[in-house]
């Protein structure tokens, strides 16, 4: 999987957030997107999954343009853990996680049966499995992101989109949570506005 931006401009209304931004991604490769609240990190990596279309410029995944993809396709390459993910309703941790497979099931249809190893592996790394059962609003901030960051893993998406992950993590579940980024060996972007 290769994820390149070329000339990316994005505005939002008449602001302009960033301009002309080149950035490539190559398969297994961990880029850091790193800077200050409100310096266009977020925007950037939001035309990655259409949430923003810039206004000049390309994004592409694998060399398709994302403006050609349908929002299907482009989960089936790219999974994203947004700053503030945490479903609005008490899901079990099983059940966020669950929510991955979405992009490679049909409408309607169950994960019962071929789609749950992808959810079962994906609980078993972030070390959640014992916790499939409990509310998200029982955990505490690191392992509810473990849980969000399993929810992209059982995606199975060569892509990784990260979004300040370690944001209200202390400083052990922020390591912890950098150090699976990194012995997963995916192609990943993350932004982070600090080290």
């Amino acid at each position: 999987m290769r994820l390149s931006l070329s000339g990316v401009s994005v505005r939002i209304g008449p602001v302009p957030i960033t301009e002309g931004c080149d950035l490539t991604v190559g398969d297994g490769e961990r880029v850091g997107l790193v800077g200050p609240n409100g310096s266009g990190k977020t925007s950037l990596l939001r035309t990655v999954h259409r949430a923003l279309d810039p206004v000049v410029g390309t994004v592409a995944l694998s060399g398709d343009d994302v403006t050609t993809l349908g929002q299907r396709e482009i989960a089936r390459r790219a999974a994203l853990v947004a700053q503030d993910s945490t479903p609005d309703f008490d899901f079990t941790v099983e059940e966020v996680v669950t929510m991955g497979r979405g992009p490679w099931l049909r409408t309607f249809e169950s994960t019962t049966g071929r789609g749950d190893a992808p959810i079962a592996a994906a609980l078993e790394r972030v070390r959640l499995t014992g916790h499939r059962t409990r509310r998200l609003s029982t955990l505490s901030g690191g392992e509810r992101q473990r849980a969000l960051v399993a929810r992209a893993l059982a995606q199975e998406s060569p892509l990784l989109l990260l979004d300040e992950p370690t944001n209200h993590l202390d400083v052990h579940a922020a390591l912890e949570l950098l150090e699976l980024v990194r012995e997963l060996g995916r192609a990943t972007l993350c932004v982070l506005h600090d080290l």
